[in-house]
């Protein structure tokens, strides 16, 4: 099996209390579904690790019903322990879930043995692919190609790249032995290399608040057009600029909120962003209208 496509980190809404907000959930979960291949559910943009077991699993069951054969819908499962990884992994397995995926436990600092140990446990624990989320500079805990190919051994389906080094997704790329592992690229904004190198499918943050834009630089490569695949990636970086001019997860709230869409808040420590920044946020969107919208 291979991730294919646009599969947007789902932003999980709350409300103004901080509760999650499922009745929001859905309605966001419609405007993106036209555009996009997929959910990575409970992800960084999702505020996973900002949410309690209990909440992780309410929201992966609201989305459940896409899961349908067409549409691919991920759970990430990381957290600081493998109880919870693990609960969380067949829960979602329980609930249609296509793949996990799991960032290193974080906080602490481990030995390679320790990951693997990790990652082993959480693999033989489910029957579906597993995926391992290598974000080290959220983590702390960098994971090498030869850990990489350890794991792949004992059932590792592939990576999902957000290391934002593309030299490091070309080495797994080069390097993983195992036929058929998947490396997916965690960020829009190296997408046209890596799929020149043969990824296929991007989980972009970006595609929360600008899933058109996502959409067509995707069907653009597809089509071999890569001229134009090109001048699209520029405009994906010229959006990403923007989707950065704050914290992204607060900024994609605010992107979406400028769009019409309501999405909710986020969730603390995490800020509405401020006045000022939002305004910056909106004429930026505004002068950008033609690259975005259908």
């Amino acid at each position: 099996m291979k991730l294919q496509g646009i599969i947007p980190p789902i932003l999980t809404p709350f409300d103004e209390k901080g509760e999650v907000d499922l009745e929001r959930l859905g309605k966001f979960a419609e405007f993106l579904r036209p555009h996009v291949q997929g959910f990575y559910v409970n992800g960084t943009y999702g505020s996973g690790v900002l949410m309690n077991v209990e909440e992780r699993k309410s929201v992966f069951e609201a989305l459940s019903p896409y899961s349908d054969g067409s549409f691919e819908l991920i759970a990430h499962v990381g957290t600081t322990n493998l109880r919870d990884s693990i609960e969380l992994a067949q829960h979602a397995e329980a609930h249609r879930a296509l793949a996990v995926a799991a960032v290193p436990p974080f906080y602490f600092r481990y030995s390679e043995e320790t990951l693997f140990a990790f990652f082993k446990d959480l693999i033989e624990s489910v029957s579906i692919p597993v995926y391992l989320y290598d974000n080290p500079g959220a983590t702390g805990n960098p994971v090498s190609t030869d850990l990489i190919n350890r794991l792949a051994e004992v059932g590792l389906a592939g990576v999902k790249d957000s290391t934002f080094d593309i030299s490091k997704t070309y080495l797994v790329m080069r390097k993983a032995q195992k036929e058929g592992f998947d490396v997916v690229i965690g960020s829009e904004s190296l997408f046209l290399p890596a799929y020149m190198q043969g990824s296929r499918a991007c989980i972009s943050g970006l595609a929360n608040a600008m899933p058109e834009l996502m959409q067509r630089l995707f069907s653009t490569a597809e089509s071999a057009n890569f001229q134009q695949a090109a001048i699209l990636q520029r405009q994906v970086l010229e959006m990403w600029d923007i989707l950065h001019y704050g914290p992204s997860t607060a900024s994609a709230y605010a992107m979406l909120k400028i769009r019409g869409i309501d999405a909710g808040f986020p969730r603390r420590p995490f800020l509405p962003i401020e006045k000022e920044l939002y305004k910056k946020i909106e004429s930026a969107m505004k002068a950008n209208e033609t690259v975005w919208k259908i």
